[in-house]
């Protein structure tokens, strides 16, 4: 008899990969599950995928005339990330990514440029191997009684891989529990594109999980994005985003003038008085009485010019009832280059579900 081992949980970049046969145009029923499709092959989901990134179908494209590359990514909790693409036209070939509507940014964000030869025959490498490389059989080991174990994993993170030319196109679902050479292709493929976006590459890596998630959050920089990407990076130093931290490091990151409007308290004006604020507020979190956990997100930044950003986020208080206070903050950079904080506004926090 065999047993099952449960609890290998396998988070993104396992190597990976779910595959399938060629598939017609909209499906690929080959991928199964258990005996059943995988849902993310339905063309419902297709056609979710097309209307979510305001992107042609793969029937469409293969009726173009162009040849092209594309990576759906989705996470372990089935959130979209960024759609990366590849399309080669006679006039000329462009590489981009689209930020799905509805996530943490304010809208859809399409970026592009345009793809050299060289690049070119690094994405086709990728995407051939994602599409060709072999499914790895059912990870077994045997246990001290010498039985079989399953090894099984779950929140795997999926890639919808499609391929199409005049005429022909191709669809195929990888995964990150497979520990093969499909999914990692597919995800250098993401990293191969986002390495051609300065202000993407600008982002500070260990501030994400990981390429796609810096990727998804390089959809918020605007105007002078790549003093925005500068900003961003200040601003989710631990001062600001771990409360412990605060006492520490938050005035080094402030205008000798800085000013903070806080909810339900007085204005606070010059460094110390805001550094004070923010770090009352923070050794609040976990007190008896008061909010056990906060989180700090920034949502978007958009650089009026080389030395002037504009942040805007939110802070969240989780307790039996979750509160949540969008802010706005206004940054600038002094004489020796080093970006500080001038304004930081709050709105009255408000109960989210």
């Amino acid at each position: 008899m065999r047993s099952i081992a449960l609890g290998l949980i396998c988070f993104l970049f396992c190597t990976v990969a779910y595959a399938a046969e060629p598939a017609s145009p909209g499906r690929c029923d080959e991928d199964e599950l258990d005996g059943e499709p995988l849902e993310v092959c339905s063309p419902a989901r297709a056609a979710y995928r097309t209307a979510l990134y305001d992107t042609d179908s793969l029937e469409s494209l293969r009726a173009s005339g162009t040849e092209g590359w594309r990576v759906f990514f989705t996470d372990g909790y089935d959130r979209d990330y960024p759609l990366v693409e590849a399309v080669l036209t006679p006039k000329g070939s462009v590489v981009g990514w689209t930020v799905p509507y509805g996530s943490i940014v304010p809208s859809r964000t399409k970026r592009s440029v345009k793809l050299d030869p060289e690049t070119t025959e690094v994405l086709r490498r990728r995407v051939r191997l994602a599409m060709n490389a072999p499914k790895n059989p059912p990870r077994i080991r045997r246990g001290p009684d010498g039985e079989e174990e399953y090894l099984i994993c779950g929140h795997s993170w999926k890639a919808v891989v499609e391929t199409w030319s005049p005429g022909e196109s191709r669809r195929r679902v990888v995964d990150t529990c497979d520990h093969d050479a499909a999914y990692d292709a597919a995800f250098g493929f993401g990293s191969d594109v986002v390495s051609l976006f300065p202000e993407c590459m600008a982002l500070k890596p260990e501030n994400y999980r990981n390429v796609l998630q810096a990727l998804f959050h390089c959809g918020q920089l605007t105007g002078e994005r790549m003093a925005a990407a500068s900003v961003v990076n200040a601003a989710r130093a631990p001062a600001f985003s771990e409360p412990e931290a605060a006492a520490a490091s938050i005035t080094e990151h402030l205008e000798a003038r800085a000013r903070i409007s806080w909810p339900g308290r007085p204005s606070a004006e010059g460094a110390e008085a805001v550094a004070k604020l923010w770090v009352e507020q923070a050794d609040l979190i976990g007190a008896p009485g008061r909010p056990r956990r906060a989180e700090y997100s920034v949502w978007s930044a958009h650089g009026h010019d080389a030395a002037h950003v504009t942040l805007r986020g939110a802070y969240w208080l989780y307790d039996q009832q979750d509160h949540m206070a969008e802010f706005r903050q206004e940054w600038r950079r002094d004489a020796r280059g080093r970006w500080r904080l001038r304004s930081w506004t709050f709105e009255p926090f408000v109960a989210v579900d």
